[in-house]
């Protein structure tokens, strides 16, 4: 069943609604349920959404318990946006996948990747004994520089 953009956009909204959209629902689910993560990145002169990232506490239990492994894949914009979606999951001891965090960045940058992971870190302190991550340059330096700050807290000793 094809559904055509107009219907698309009378459930969904117009393209530069979006981001406001998105914001209002994570707004409310960050009131409404207890330990939610919903952050969203915006070009202050634009206004244009650059990242989002959002994770529930569910999600938060799992990556507490599961976070060995650490597998980041990025989608190409498969979205009506051409946003390239991004999942952090892992697995649980019966080798069933399991999603730590979503997110979707506009472009994929060190910056917008680290923005990512840096709001993961925050929300979930668990350190992943081992990192997967696709072979763009991009995610290497936001996975080296993810990596570097961990150790460098534990020789300066502000790790806890």
């Amino acid at each position: 069943m094809k559904i055509s953009l107009e219907l698309a956009i009378s459930f969904f909204g117009q393209p530069a609604e979006d981001a406001q959209n998105i914001k209002e629902i994570l707004l409310q689910l960050n009131q409404k349920v207890p330990n939610f993560l919903g952050e969203i990145l915006k070009d202050e002169s634009t206004g244009k959404l650059q990242a989002l990232v959002f994770s529930s506490p569910l999600m938060k239990e799992l990556a507490e318990n599961f976070m060995d492994l650490l597998v980041i894949d990025t989608t190409f914009g498969t979205n009506r946006f051409r946003m390239k979606s991004i999942t952090l999951c892992g697995k649980v001891n019966n080798n069933k996948t399991i999603i730590f965090a979503q997110g979707l960045v506009c472009q994929e940058t060190k910056l917008q990747f680290s923005w990512i992971l840096e709001k993961v870190k925050n929300y979930c302190p668990r350190e992943p004994n081992f990192i997967l991550i696709e072979a763009d340059p991009a995610w290497i330096g936001a996975a080296e520089e993810f990596i570097m700050l961990r150790i460098s807290s534990y020789v300066d000793g502000t790790q806890e």
